[in-house]
């Protein structure tokens, strides 16, 4: 440090004593700033990691999903629809040559990862379900990542087994059905969000004359 002389040596260093305290305060406070803005973004940048670990883990399974269709089927071609067909739209597949309705339960497997499909079913309100021993694709069904598999029912026979549970209950025919599936080592089921509309023939009562 250089002192520059003056007149009255008592006070020729107390302006340097006083510079060079105010320059260490000042450069003291500029590191602690430094260091808690530092420190903020190391916070901040670690819980970006955490989330962003917790999303791809997340993201790295497999993600499975239900929707039940209705259509009509003729032979190995199917036309289906989302949720029940509309009368009009029945009789234009129809004249198409399609003219055995089905539900079909279409598992989509949006993850990263594949998973087991163990079963497939249609199930009623009152939880009932409808399953069938011998399916196409077989059970169990590996649903690869990015993927879906559709399996198909006889809407008839749905129908039937409805119509069925109205006289063994003595209550109301179940009117609506959803798709299931049920994923291989974990014990859960899927259900669709959607449901279908069954259309039941009202029962034909003989009378004697």
């Amino acid at each position: 440090m250089t002192t520059r002389s003056s007149p009255s040596g008592d006070f020729a260093t107390l302006p340097a004593m006083v510079v060079c305290a105010l320059t260490v305060v000042v450069h003291t406070g500029g590191d602690d700033l430094t260091t808690t803005i530092l420190a903020t973004l190391g916070v901040a940048f670690s819980l970006l990691s955490l989330a962003w670990q917790f999303v791809s883990f997340r993201l790295s399974g497999s993600r499975v999903s239900v929707v039940l269709r209705s259509g009509m089927r003729d032979g190995s071609a199917v036309v289906t629809i989302p949720g029940a067909a509309d009368p009009e739209h029945l009789k234009m597949v129809r004249a198409q040559g399609f003219t055995d309705p089905v539900l079909g339960v279409v598992v989509n497997n949006s993850g990263r990862s594949p998973t087991n499909i163990v079963s497939v079913s249609i199930v009623y309100p009152n939880g009932a379900a409808f399953t069938l021993t011998t399916v196409d694709p077989p059970l169990p069904f590996k649903l690869d990542a990015e993927s879906e598999e559709t399996w198909y029912f006889s809407a008839d026979e749905i129908t039937a087994y409805a119509r069925a549970m109205e006289q063994v209950f003595e209550g109301p025919a179940p009117l609506t059905v959803q798709g299931r599936a049920g994923i291989g080592g974990t014990g859960k089921f899927v259900v669709s969000d959607n449901t279908v509309t069954l259309e039941l023939p009202k029962p034909t009562n003989s009378t004697s004359s």
